[in-house]
């Protein structure tokens, strides 16, 4: 007989207690064969499986599956490695814009907050609407304030050669900081003024670029941590994705996502590269981009996509 706990709506759910065990590579290989995986070699799959995970693999298994734990049929396993690795590949040019994406938020945020309050503004609890002494701390963590091991080569030199303020300007600072920091840094600023200033940079209503901010970090966050971009649904949707994109635009989906990115590329740069490297990636995918990451049978005639500079 299960136990019982209360759930988030407050009420009494079964729980049932877990009894699976782990198995060797080996006998997931069997296990995989008898759900109707073709496994040619087998020792190759095992390597695969000690190296990958079965559970990681696993996320890559519902689009080769006719029903829950069985493979349709003549399905093998280079066919679900084939999806690995171009979900690898996908990642690693999502990388390639959000790397863009967030220098280019660091610097501007610095930029337009240095000027108007000074090269230390962080220091100053009022402009910001967050836990400060929190922040203050995240700093001196991550400056290496008090671990001089730790620290980049320009708070080593701002430590070694000055004693007030007793942390560097924000333009070091926002090198060693993430970029959730900073979202949560736009999200609280108590001026609004400085706010219009940042996201009008980017083009993006104010309100706009701050839910932006934040799914951009979930993004970040997923490539950085190597899970799944191909097929993932990013909870905090960013708003009016049609008015910076194109009209139609599928919500909640992986087309929206890539289309968020190229959005916010577009506002500081004209090249059309990433786009171009875009498709080359999308055609080595081995299922249909169209069902299971909601592109439009059409998207490569819509205009946003266009690789002409």
């Amino acid at each position: 007989m299960g136990n019982f706990a209360r759930g988030e709506a407050g009420f009494f759910i079964s729980m049932i207690e877990f009894t699976k065990v782990p198995k060797e590579p080996k006998e997931l290989v069997e296990l995989l064969r008898q759900r109707g995986l073709v496994v040619r070699d087998a020792q190759r799959a095992e390597r695969y499986l000690s190296t990958i995970g079965y559970y990681r693999l696993s996320g890559y298994f519902a689009p080769f599956e006719c029903e829950k734990d069985t493979f349709c049929h003549e399905v093998e396993f280079q066919d679900v490695l084939n999806l690995y690795i171009f979900d690898r590949k996908l990642r690693l040019h999502v990388m390639d814009a959000i790397e863009r994406i967030e220098i280019a938020i660091r610097s501007v945020l610095s930029n337009v907050l240095c000027m108007r309050y000074g090269s230390h503004w962080y220091l100053n609890k009022d402009n910001t609407g967050f836990d400060h002494r929190e922040f203050i701390k995240s700093i001196e963590r991550y400056t290496g304030k008090r671990r001089p091991a730790y620290r980049n080569s320009s708070c080593r030199h701002y430590y070694e050669t000055y004693n007030e303020p007793a942390t560097p300007p924000a333009w070091m600072v926002i090198e060693v900081l993430s970029i959730g920091t900073w979202s949560k840094v736009f999200e609280h600023l108590k001026e609004a003024k400085s706010r219009r200033r940042i996201s009008k940079f980017f083009s993006f209503n104010t309100n706009d670029f701050g839910g932006w901010l934040h799914v951009l970090t979930f993004i970040r966050n997923t490539c950085a941590h190597h899970n799944r971009f191909w097929n993932h649904i990013y909870p905090p949707r960013a708003r009016n994705v049609a008015k910076y994109t194109h009209k139609g635009i599928p919500l909640d989906t992986p087309y929206a996502n890539l289309a968020m990115i190229q959005a916010f590329l577009s506002t500081f740069t004209h090249s059309r590269d990433w786009i171009k490297n875009l498709r080359t990636v999308l055609a080595g995918c081995p299922v249909d981009i169209h069902q299971h990451m909601k592109f439009p049978d059409n998207w490569t005639e819509i205009e946003f996509w266009e690789t002409s500079e």
